[in-house]
């Protein structure tokens, strides 16, 4: 067997993770490889297992994909929640 771990940090690992879980349960028929998700307080944690080099990188891609997903949307949902205050500067003009 083959294994892969990867470590991903981000600042919401548990609302990444939760975005990420319901993909757990799906389980394609014929499928050469196994995968575990976890995560601590700042990282999300993936480990691929699979028979051969093949099926190892087409999983480790699709699961990447998915983490970076949910990372990037989860970054853009921060943000909308939580704008940065804007700052405008000019000359004030009286009349």
């Amino acid at each position: 067997m083959l294994r892969s771990r990867y470590v991903i940090g981000t600042s919401n690992s548990d609302g990444v993770f939760s975005a990420i879980a319901p993909e757990l349960e799906v389980r394609i028929a014929g499928s050469r490889s196994y995968l575990a998700i976890s995560n601590t307080e700042e990282t999300i944690i993936v480990e691929v297992e699979s028979e051969d080099l093949v099926s190892l990188r087409a999983a480790t891609n699709s699961w990447l994909r998915l983490v970076m997903v949910a990372t990037e949307i989860d970054a853009i949902a921060a943000e909308e929640l939580n704008p940065k205050p804007t700052s405008v500067t000019g000359d004030l003009i009286s009349t």
